[in-house]
């Protein structure tokens, strides 16, 4: 590939990096420097308060003011989003008339690696060099600590003159808290201490709504520093003509100037209605060539998370899985204070070992970005519950189809979250057994009832439960649920009402719900032949041979008719129905998704590598649209005539692409052979969402598709990484030559290194044991044991 079209700004201008945690709420940080898509306060539509865009762009923003000693400067640290005047938010910073005197910046220079956002503000002559860096940590294999409802924003500030220099940095803060009961009388409060700071709370509100909590801005510094204050200020003059007289803000509640409140400091304290705002800031000087750090800490709590109703089944009140660890955001801030060192450091050796990966700079983005529903999407509640929305707010939670191509990386992540995703599918069954579809915004019922539905659910089902098997080592899970996996192969076997030993679709019947097929089908019946693999595996490992042996034969003929009834000789037709003796010779880009997960779990294929290859191949020739970075797969193409009618009014499936399919067909391609026509098809996805600057946000039934967490299935592809806990054995595939990259395995983290001759794992989290390890084909090593900081160095041509 010759070009890349990369940049720093573009692909993030309408979706940028998200902060938060996983299961805890989010918000973005974009190219603008504002903070936009606030989800944090249980408002809709990531939960079930409801929707509001109160802190959208305005609803944190800083402001500095700089004095060299020939007067002082007044620096909002955004873009002038230049709105009109009558919105919320627009005279605080960006008044022409009443605040000319603040100067918004020319230019910021934006770069974002997930979970790190860089921003360098740039003004006008002015010689002071600001920037920031904001993250949230995010630790693969603790969970606990990546789903901390807060954001880390450390402002690094030099003074390269050979004047003293006076700042003043600080955060504005809506209180959002009651957004959604703003009749009650604002509360905020300011902290001393080891963590000193505004938490912003609201009086009378209703302890049970959905909107109680409190969202808290902190600050520390690691010079010498004195706080400052403005609550519930009238404009931005009560900001601004302080600093601009003295330096510094006033240290004044206005509501109690107004009369509005009691003593300040007091938990009586109530200011005024609506959603006032609250400043809290730091003063430091700087001497020539020196360099000082400003940290705010942008926290939130807010408990009372309740599901939406759905169909007669009442929402209930669930809780947030950190209410278990945090009373407040003030506690939440003194964790992220006493446990930098160890949130920061895990933090940075995981994005560290990622980012130094040798892939292109587009594809490490590309695969980091499809991650983005873990932050923007997921559902924790206080039982520890875990689902993420197929779209954010829209289809449902654990929708068993989507999170078939999804929950790679959680579960290698965070493989205890893969497990409560299983069990919350299975709490939900059908009457009759049968795997539900998906929760709808609901952790206590399915969206289906004994409906035929999608008919591939209990194949996905019970390959998730065995791909966790096979990484994780535990069988327990998969012990628990055997009967339940046994009834869904029954239901599918059930659904062959032509006897070749295949299920039948009648119509749009599973996942691709706009595409009518019927009979064999090679999406459903490559998925069914990967099931009867697995379980025969499944049944092996549980000591019942004669079952093992049963779903073998099975699976030997059903891999027997699928070559017959749908090859043509260049790729696998859409169906075959028996019944009527006819094939609709559709070319569908996901028809060999059973082998893609198969192969991607256990490192074997179904089929002959050079037929599923072949098969790939001539996918991509028949169905890549466009050229270059401007091309894309459609679902599925008719390139021998026929196809399907689509009304404008619908979901046009098949000739529009998913992105989360193009990525595993990118990381199939890869894992036979296929890399740089793998890399193109990842590439175009990529570009396809730079242009449209939404990097962070695909779009498929909704936003923020979760479908597309499948890339972190290329990335593995890359590097051929495969594990088999059971038997303690990791394999890896690398390009020829040097390499770098991250593994990432149930319970542990390495970075590997291949330079010459040397192949070096060191483990950066958890513990590595190994029985085997295996480098293209060939066992280099046994018996490894290694801790945190172990390392382990081979001569891999010995």
């Amino acid at each position: 590939m010759t070009e890349q079209i990369f940049t720093d700004n573009n692909g993030c201008r309408n979706s940028g990096m998200p902060l938060g945690g996983v299961g805890a709420g989010s918000l973005e940080i974009r190219p603008d420097g504002h903070f936009h898509a606030w989800h944090l306060m249980n408002n809709r539509p990531w939960g079930a308060g409801a929707a509001t865009d109160a802190m959208e762009a305005y609803g944190l923003r800083f402001g500095l003011c700089a004095d060299f000693g020939d007067g002082p400067r007044c620096l909002a640290l955004e873009k002038n989003l230049g709105q009109d005047p009558g919105l919320d938010g627009w005279f605080w910073f960006s008044d022409p008339y009443h605040l000319p005197w603040v100067e918004h910046a020319e230019n910021i220079d934006y770069q974002a690696n997930l979970p790190f956002a860089k921003l360098d503000y740039h003004f006008a002559d002015m010689p002071l060099e600001i920037s920031l860096e904001a993250w949230s940590p995010f630790i693969p294999g603790d969970a606990a600590a990546s789903n901390t409802p807060g954001a880390t924003l450390t402002f690094t500030l030099t003074n390269p003159t050979e004047s003293n220099c006076r700042v003043t940095l600080f955060g504005l803060l809506k209180n959002v808290v009651g957004y959604d009961h703003t009749e009650f009388p604002s509360r905020m409060t300011v902290l001393e201490g080891a963590t000193p700071g505004l938490v912003c709370t609201r009086a009378g509100l209703e302890a049970s709504a959905t909107s109680q909590g409190e969202l808290g801005l902190f600050a520390v510094s690691d010079a010498p520093h004195a706080s400052c204050y403005a609550l519930h200020p009238h404009s931005g003059r009560d900001l601004w003509d302080p600093l601009r007289a003295t330096g510094t803000l006033e240290n004044v509640d206005f509501a109690l100037e107004d009369g509005l409140t009691g003593q300040l400091g007091a938990l009586s304290n109530a200011g005024p209605t609506g959603m006032p705002r609250g400043a809290y800031g730091m003063g430091i000087y700087l001497e020539p060539g020196e360099t000082a750090q400003i940290t705010f800490l942008l926290t939130w709590y807010f408990p009372n998370f309740s599901e939406l109703d759905y169909r007669g089944k009442p929402g209930k009140m669930i809780g947030v899985q950190y209410a278990n660890r945090f009373t407040s955001a003030a506690a939440v801030a003194d964790f992220l204070l006493k446990e930098k060192a160890r949130l920061e450091g895990n933090t940075r050796a995981f994005a560290a070992a990622f980012y130094g990966s040798s892939l292109p700079e587009w594809e490490l983005q590309a695969v980091m970005s499809g991650l983005s529903s873990l932050w923007r999407s997921a559902w924790w509640d206080k039982a520890g519950r875990f689902g993420i929305w197929e779209g954010l707010g829209i289809g449902g939670l654990q929708t068993v189809d989507v999170a078939h191509y999804s929950s790679l990386a959680i579960l290698q992540f965070f493989p205890e979250l893969e497990a409560a995703q299983n069990r919350l599918t299975a709490a939900n069954l059908e009457p009759s057994g049968k795997v539900p579809h998906t929760m709808p915004g609901n952790f206590n019922c399915c969206d289906t009832y004994d409906g035929r539905g999608h008919i591939e659910l209990g194949a996905q089902y019970l390959l998730a439960q065995w791909r966790y098997a096979r990484w994780t080592g535990d069988l327990k899970e998969a012990e628990k649920l055997w009967p339940v996996l046994q009834n869904n192969i029954a239901w599918l076997e059930a659904t062959d009402n032509d006897g070749d030993g295949l299920p039948n679709n009648l119509g749009p019947d599973q996942t691709y719900d706009r595409l009518p097929l019927y009979g064999t089908s090679a999406y459903v019946g490559f998925l069914y032949l990967a099931c009867l693999r697995a379980a025969a595996e499944l049944a092996g490992w549980q000591g019942q041979s004669v079952k093992a042996i049963e779903y073998r034969q099975k699976a030997d003929r059903a891999s027997a008719t699928l070559q017959e009834q749908l090859w043509n000789g260049e790729y696998y037709n859409l169906s075959y129905d028996v019944v009527s003796d006819s094939t609709n010779n559709g070319c569908m880009t996901d028809q060999l998704n059973g082998d893609w997960y198969y192969r991607q779990s256990c490192g074997e294929g179904l089929f002959p590598d050079h037929r599923v290859r072949s098969a790939l191949l001539a996918m991509v020739k028949h169905n890549r649209r466009g050229a270059g970075h401007h091309s894309w797969l459609p679902n599925c193409t008719w390139p021998h005539g026929g196809g399907i009618e689509v009304t404008r009014r619908g979901s046009d499936q098949a000739n529009c692409p998913w992105s989360g399919v193009e990525y595993t067909v990118a990381a199939h391609l890869t894992l036979l052979g296929e890399r740089k026509l793998g890399r193109e098809v990842a590439h175009a996805v990529f570009a396809r969402y730079e242009d449209a600057g939404m990097r962070y946000n695909h779009v498929e039934n909704g936003h923020y598709y979760s479908r597309a967490t499948s890339s972190w299935a290329l990335y593995q592809a890359e590097f051929g990484i495969c594990y088999d806990a059971r038997a303690q054995e990791l394999s890896l595939r690398p390009p020829a030559g040097n390499a770098n990259f991250v593994i990432t395995l149930p319970g542990s983290v390495a970075r590997c290194h291949i330079i010459g001759k040397e192949l070096s794992l060191m483990v950066i989290n958890g513990k590595l044991n190994l029985r085997i390890l295996n480098l293209r084909g060939k066992q280099i090593a046994e018996e490894v044991r290694l801790n945190v900081g172990g390392e382990l160095v081979i001569d891999i041509l010995g």
